[in-house]
């Protein structure tokens, strides 16, 4: 497979470009490095040596679906069916998270779900399957426990996880704590609600319903915002929409993902290389619309530290390096990269053209 270094220069070339024929120059000259489903598991089959029937019998996965992947293309439309190729080629939780956060567009294992815990208990000691992380979960499964908010950091409790070494002792640790396995995104939903708020252009409290149809978010949208606040994110497409629809830039997006368990956008995904380049555009013509974002964020939020912080870094910035704004006015940073993708034309980019 390319090496990730690639992803670095990819990164840096996409934010040099100066128009949309630079950055459909780039597409073109990168073309091989860029993700591909049907490469990466065509490698990972051919690198563990193994056949469609091998792996489907070790992944609990149908031939004929492996089949499908490897000879006509198409992904896995569901977030377990990666996690049954991380057991059926034996990778650890760490290659199983890449997988998941690249090629998926999922959150990476969150130990603080009971299900993933014991994945990446399993992942990690090797020689398990998917059955067996089915098995060791529905032992617990009709057990009811209080769901509250431990303030465990999620990294302590994936390296308790760790050091276990035997099913017995896996087994009681969880029996122990289960009030630990609460999985909960708090940060990433007080991030994303106070950016709502703040966006809103009046005074007084407000619904995020009412903002939502202030700010022209489709309906869909609401529902996400519902599930994070469950402890449910959503795909990297529609986090990624949704930071588009409330004029969120690159860093600003690549936070929202990143308290979502997912990576920064990725130069090797050709949506989001796109986006890099479209959003570094912006930044560097209206500097105002980062600046206003953080200084609205740190008018409603007051309790998290860490994203107050990041936007503290925002205005310091701002301020030092004295930036100067272009005196075109851009409507919506949505419309501007639906613009841009429109004018590129690419197949990719339907799913995210559907959405903002």
């Amino acid at each position: 497979m390319n090496s990730e270094i690639s992803t670095v220069v990819i990164h840096k070339n996409a934010e040099r470009c100066e128009d949309e024929n630079d950055i459909q120059k780039l597409l073109h000259d990168y073309d091989e490095y860029y993700l591909n489903w049907q490469k990466y598991i065509n490698y990972q089959i051919e690198q563990n040596g193994m056949s469609y029937y091998s792996l489907a019998l070790q992944s609990g996965i149908s031939k004929n679906t492996i089949k499908k992947w490897c000879r006509q293309g198409g992904a896995p439309r569901s977030r377990n069916t990666y996690i049954k190729l991380g057991f059926g080629f034996g990778m650890n939780s760490k290659m199983v998270n890449y997988m998941l956060t690249r090629y998926g567009g999922y959150h990476r294992l969150h130990v603080k779900n009971l299900f993933d815990a014991v994945c990446v208990w399993l992942l990690d000691k090797g020689g398990f399957t998917y059955k067996d992380a089915e098995y060791l979960y529905n032992i617990y499964c009709g057990d009811k426990w209080s769901i509250r908010y431990d303030k465990i950091e999620t990294q302590v409790l994936h390296n308790k996880i760790s050091v276990i070494n035997t099913e017995q002792l896996f087994l009681e640790f969880v029996k122990s704590n289960l009030k630990l396995f609460t999985p909960t995104y708090s940060k990433l939903n007080e991030y994303l609600r106070g950016f709502i708020v703040a966006n809103k252009s009046y005074e007084g409290a407000a619904s995020v319903h009412s903002i939502c149809i202030e700010k022209g978010i489709p309906a869909r949208f609401e529902k996400v915002i519902s599930e994070i606040g469950s402890g449910k994110p959503p795909r990297r497409e529609k986090l990624i929409a949704l930071g588009l629809h409330l004029d969120m830039m690159t860093d600003e997006i690549n936070l929202l993902l990143e308290l979502a368990g997912m990576e920064s956008l990725c130069a090797r995904n050709r949506i989001e290389c796109v986006l890099i380049y479209a959003l570094q555009k912006v930044s560097l013509l209206h500097p105002e619309i980062p600046l206003s974002n953080a200084m609205q964020l740190l008018s409603v939020l007051k309790d998290d530290s860490f994203i107050i912080e990041h936007c503290k870094q925002i205005v310091e910035e701002y301020m030092l390096n004295n930036y100067s704004c272009s005196e075109n006015e851009i409507v919506s940073i949505r419309d501007y990269i639906r613009n841009i993708l429109l004018e590129l034309d690419l197949e990719e980019a339907a799913e995210l053209l559907e959405m903002i």
